[in-house]
């Protein structure tokens, strides 16, 4: 999905937003695996897979945008800028104890105003699970609208004939 900045509406929250902090790594890791409770590739990270994404070229502290309720975290959003004018959200997690807030469609705006206002961002990029009916009506009312569709194809096994 994809979208022209700046396009979401301010998310109305009671987060406060930060860039991330080193002193953030262990809470982080708790709040995706926790918001990521049994995927198969988000839900169970270590520090090790953070460190991982950390040496990527697009690696860019401020743009894990961090929502913080009090004094933990309740949300992020990690962003990354894939090309001339042109940023992603890559992952938006909301700890289980803070979802239903509004915090993942707040948490997207803040994504979308940090690439837009400090990266120069002129096109925003989402991928959504087309199953997803939620998230693609959260990210339609932020602006965006499917601009390419991947599909996946699984073996279920072998079919006779005759």
């Amino acid at each position: 999905m994809s979208a022209p900045l700046p396009s979401a509406p301010k998310g109305a929250s009671d987060l406060v937003f930060t860039g991330f902090g080193e002193s953030l790594t262990a809470a982080w890791i708790d709040v995706n695996n926790d918001a990521f409770a049994g995927h198969n590739e988000q839900g169970a990270w270590t520090v090790e897979d953070f460190r991982s994404r950390q040496r990527l070229a697009w690696w860019d502290p401020a743009g894990l945008r961090i929502g913080m309720s009090g004094n933990e975290i309740a949300a992020f959003c990690w962003t990354k800028v894939v090309g001339p004018g042109v940023g992603e959200i890559y992952v938006i997690g909301v700890a289980a104890r803070f979802q239903g807030l509004g915090y993942g469609p707040a948490m997207t705006s803040e994504g979308l105003r940090y690439l837009y206002e400090d990266r120069n961002c002129s096109t925003g990029e989402l991928y959504a699970d087309g199953a997803n009916k939620r998230a693609l009506r959260v990210y339609a009312k932020l602006g965006f609208e499917v601009s390419a569709t991947d599909r996946s194809f699984t073996n279920t096994g072998t079919k006779r004939l005759g």
